[in-house]
């Protein structure tokens, strides 16, 4: 889907505005489900088979940025994102024939 009319929004991050949490690395920009990591398309549908992860998913640090933060983030996004994949692939499989019926409880516990 092309990135080419609203609602999309900058944030401006340079040098010269001194109210920036940190010009120095990318953070926030996709706006994502809070339960799945699924990006939202501008119609409030999601774009299937897109996840997020990291800051990227997250958003911006208010008022100033603290050293490990992203890294807690992306641990916790990348393993919501990757399980509801995991989930979607396994159910997908299941409605196309593929896998079999009952094959969704056969997901482990940690994903």
């Amino acid at each position: 889907m092309p990135l080419d009319s609203a609602p999309c929004w900058a944030v401006n991050q340079s040098l010269g505005n001194r109210f920036a949490p940190a010009q120095a690395i990318t953070r926030g920009g996709l706006r994502v489900d809070e339960e799945t990591g699924a990006v939202f398309r501008g119609d409030e549908g999601v774009v299937k088979g897109l996840y997020a992860a990291g800051r990227a998913a997250v958003g911006l640090c208010s008022g100033g940025f603290v050293s490990g933060v992203s890294l807690a983030d992306t641990i916790f996004s990348g393993k919501r994102a990757g399980r509801d994949a995991a989930l979607a692939g396994v159910v997908r499989g299941v409605r196309e024939g593929e896998n079999g019926a009952g094959e969704r409880d056969k997901v482990p516990a940690y994903a």
